[in-house]
């Protein structure tokens, strides 16, 4: 578009200097109002010319910009396509492991008295997954409180599970 009223200009101004160069137009008002004309489609010409210019240099740092980014775009895509194939790697290693972990789990509670089991599942819901926790020096390591004597005595010589009176998790001797 700004080319065409470039041109546009330029023609109109080629006109117009024909005329004035001629030799037709004598009158010096004429003549005057003629350069007049002249100067002013050229000054419009040099705007024009001056936002084509800014347009494309506008143009420029935007495919410049757009290269820049479909690369990174590009970079990005294969990195997340390595990382899908790393992930799916480490999830089939993981699930093989969890596999194998359930089957000693299973094979572990089948040697627990039921009772025992029973309470142990409980705590465990009920507490997040953990249903244990060791006892140290008569107090309880997960929630540091002192465990009662008696019931410190009762964790050391028992095969009970013996929950601790503050968190709630079995209690195990260190």
């Amino acid at each position: 578009e700004l080319d065409s009223a470039i041109d546009g200009f330029s023609g109109r101004i080629t006109t117009v200097e024909s005329k004035l160069y001629s030799g037709a137009v004598t009158s010096s008002r004429e003549l005057t109002d003629l350069q007049a004309d002249a100067d002013m489609i050229g000054r419009r010409r040099s705007e024009s010319e001056d936002v084509l210019l800014g347009v494309l240099v506008e143009l420029d740092e935007a495919e410049s910009e757009l290269a820049e980014t479909t690369e990174r775009l590009a970079r990005s895509e294969t990195e997340w396509l390595v990382d899908q194939e790393r992930l799916a790697e480490e999830r089939t290693v993981l699930q093989g492991e969890a596999a194998t972990l359930d089957e000693k789990r299973a094979a572990h509670a089948a040697t627990v008295p039921p009772p025992d089991l029973a309470v142990y599942e409980r705590v465990r819901k009920t507490h997040a997954g953990r249903a244990v926790a060791h006892m140290r020096n008569a107090s309880c390591a997960s929630c540091q409180v002192g465990v009662p004597s008696k019931i410190a005595q009762t964790v050391r010589t028992s095969a009970a599970p013996v929950p601790c009176p503050n968190c709630g998790l079995l209690l195990l001797v260190d």
